[in-house]
């Protein structure tokens, strides 16, 4: 193909992707995936498009894991010319086709692992890689799919990445001689790839390591099976559960230690595991949703430096907005379920009306406040946030009411910003019915203890004004 041909493509798939970014937005879901797909088509190997049409895909089904009602017929017809293709090793043809029928599926396990393969054969190792992760999101234990993405990253020479998943199989099926001669092999070809062997041409090419280096073990070059008792954290965990596959303790601590690595899918994929395991533990379910949560927040995280760092690229910023609003709903839906199982938890009552609030949703927040309003501890914070919602809501006078309840119970040195906010809704309040000297005293508290704080100062003066004004007539 000529570099005039290429670019063409290119333009194309630019001009499509733009179209598609402004049909999301406008929830538009057929329109965009179809300019989606179509850059997808012309520029195949670039990893962003893609993943941006599976996350159009996705928000489409509402995330309802299942895709699209009734599809399945139509899935199968593609699955069956999927074999066809992969037996004429047409990989080009092969990647459409799954990619056809991830969108009526965008979770389908089986798909993304026939996507992930013609895309590895045709050389998008990256693409390869996403597409074998999001199977494996469906079906965590599947040795084939974690097999296939093992080889991605053994192609892609991260050996340490591909040695993982190998003890990972080995874990899940102990008598896997295969799974234990890769982790063997890839661990080695680590060690050669950091020691410099497999581009030097003789021994004198290799690079030397320093006096502190002689004799000491890399931690990661080491695998479970072989490395001794203190020499590996993670391996010494893992060793104590296969002696006491019952202890509990054993597992929330090796899942203590992922998290702190910031290893959340493997932290994940454990305690997936372990739950089925000790069904009746809600424990290890609620770590899980906790691990679900902390690797969203990550996510968010690497998004806001982006946006950071391109604030003018308005893509990057509706990212972290769908980003942070999807932790939000799915904060909702892990807490509105413990509370089904803990109906007198006052404290996850509060945290889900705080995130109602985010949503504007008030009748649904005041109920859960006012039950949490009983907790002691947190009852000046609630009260507070009780009277926002009534204020959002209209009912002026019962804010005012749980305003005023809240203001003894706050220190105004321990916490100054809820003391200033509640002081001067009470003054916005009572300027609005008209009680002026008390409105005036409240916006004397807020300037007592912030100066500046939003327009409380203009509002003093301009009552002061009013009091000067009749006291000369």
């Amino acid at each position: 193909m000529t570099d005039t041909n290429i670019d063409a493509k290119r333009k194309i798939a630019a001009d499509c992707f733009k179209k598609g970014s402004q049909a999301l937005e406008s929830q538009s879901w057929d329109y965009a995936i179809e300019m989606l797909k179509t850059s997808v088509k012309m520029v195949p190997e670039n990893l962003f498009y893609r993943q941006t049409l599976r996350g159009a895909e996705k928000r489409k089904y509402d995330d309802n894991k299942k895709g699209k009602r009734l599809a399945g017929l139509s899935i199968t017809k593609l699955k069956t010319q999927i074999k066809g293709k992969r037996m004429r090793s047409d990989w080009a043809a092969m990647d459409q086709l799954a990619e056809d029928g991830l969108a009526l599926n965008p979770w389908d396990s089986s798909l993304n692992a026939s996507l992930g393969e013609a895309a590895a054969k045709r050389g998008y190792e990256d693409v390869a890689e996403f597409a074998y992760r999001q199977a494996l999101e469906m079906d965590s234990n599947s040795r084939d799919l974690l097999v296939g993405l093992a080889d991605v990253y053994e192609e892609r020479g991260k050996f340490n990445e591909a040695a993982e998943i190998w003890n990972k199989i080995q874990r899940l099926n102990p008598l896997d001689s295969e799974a234990r001669m890769k982790a063997n092999q890839l661990s080695a070809d680590s060690t050669m790839d950091r020691g410099g062997y497999n581009k030097a041409e003789n021994t004198q090419d290799v690079k030397q390591p320093n006096a502190y280096d002689v004799d000491r073990p890399v931690k990661q070059q080491i695998p479970e099976q072989v490395s001794g008792p203190g020499e590996d954290e993670e391996a010494d965990f893992r060793r104590a559960i296969r002696k006491n596959p019952e202890d509990r303790q054993a597992y929330l601590k090796l899942t203590g230690f992922l998290r702190e690595q910031k290893r959340y899918i493997d932290a994940y994929n454990e305690l997936k595991g372990v739950a089925d395991k000790f069904e009746e533990d809600t424990v290890f379910k609620e770590i899980s949703e906790d691990v679900e949560l902390e690797s969203r927040m990550e996510e968010i995280e690497l998004s806001r430096n982006a946006v950071e760092a391109n604030k003018d690229d308005r893509k990057l910023v509706k990212r972290l907005q769908t980003l942070q609003k999807e932790y939000v709903l799915r904060e909702i839906e892990i807490l509105k379920g413990r509370i089904s199982q803990n109906p007198k938890d006052l404290g996850l009552k509060f945290r889900l009306a705080k995130r109602y609030m985010k949503f504007k949703k008030w009748s649904e927040a005041i109920p859960l406040l006012q039950q949490a309003s009983t907790d002691q501890r947190h009852q000046a914070e609630i009260l507070v946030h009780l009277g926002k919602c009534y204020h959002a809501d209209g009912r002026k006078e019962l804010a005012l009411r749980q305003f005023e309840k809240a203001l003894p119970l706050i220190d105004q040195h321990e916490r100054p910003q809820m003391f200033v906010e509640a002081h001067y809704f009470c003054g916005r309040m009572c300027e609005d019915a008209s009680k002026y000297e008390l409105a005036e005293n409240h916006y004397l508290e807020v300037l007592g203890v912030d100066y500046d704080y939003k327009d409380a100062r203009e509002r003093l003066d301009k009552l002061s004004g009013m009091e000067d004004k009749s006291e000369s007539e």
